[in-house]
């Protein structure tokens, strides 16, 4: 994931959760994740892969 990732944070601005936050230009999940999937359908590189595909 972290060799894919821009850092632009476009995960980050649609979980609905507020578990992703950008770290040193990566995303860092946090425990309220719940693997919706919906950061890695807005990653521009394909860097957040969905577990559930």
């Amino acid at each position: 994931m972290v060799e894919r990732c821009l850092g632009c944070a476009a995960c980050a601005a649609v979980c609905p959760k507020d578990a992703l936050t950008i770290s040193g230009g990566k995303p860092e999940f946090g425990p309220e994740c719940d693997d919706c999937g919906i950061c890695a359908k807005v990653c521009p590189t394909g860097a957040i892969e969905d577990e559930g595909e």
